[in-house]
């Protein structure tokens, strides 16, 4: 199982890097996985996939990105969608609620990149801001992260799928649609 979190050039969500270099790392580094036999795969999505909106978002809302980022995220969800067929269960909220006996059981745990000279662990950005996120759940302004990682609890409580998962190929053709 991975739950791929990583996307660099942020917060410059205006840049092309986005496109011309993040897409195309991300879904070769997904590619080479899958091709090696991973199973399972979540990768977290992001409000900028449905452009600049006010209000709740909801994930069978059409996507309409409006920057790079956005388009670049929603490019590698579109791709890879046929890789692990997820189809959610119930709210955020809901799901959260499914899994948080594992979390509050100590089941779960986020790595820590180094040891403080104090010998507690010193957490990654990513990390960080994950516990924050999950921490303010569901009131918080973002809830992404937290939504993904709770889909992946949730599919490891599953037995793991078997089969070659096939992967699509990426449009290159982003120009046009980040310019509109």
């Amino acid at each position: 199982m991975l739950i791929h979190l990583a996307w660099g050039g942020l917060p410059n969500y205006r840049s092309l890097h986005h496109v011309e270099t993040e897409l195309p790392a991300q879904y070769r580094f997904l590619r080479g996985l899958v091709e090696a036999g991973l199973q399972s795969l979540v990768v977290a999505g992001t409000c900028f996939e449905y452009g600049m909106q006010s209000g709740p978002l909801d994930e069978e809302q059409p996507t309409r990105p409006e920057t790079p980022y956005g388009f670049a995220k929603d490019t590698l969800r579109r791709e890879l969608q046929g890789l692990v067929p997820v189809e959610p269960q119930g709210g955020k909220v809901a799901r959260a609620a499914a899994v948080s006996h594992q979390v509050e059981g100590g089941n779960v745990w986020l790595p820590a990149r180094s040891i403080a000279p104090d010998g507690t662990p010193a957490l990654d950005p990513w990390v960080r801001d994950l516990v924050e996120e999950a921490a303010a759940f569901p009131t918080g302004v973002n809830d992404d992260q937290v939504d993904a990682m709770t889909q992946a609890l949730i599919r490891m409580a599953r037995p793991a799928s078997t089969g070659r998962i096939p992967i699509a190929r990426i449009s290159t053709d982003y120009r046009q649609a980040v310019a509109r």
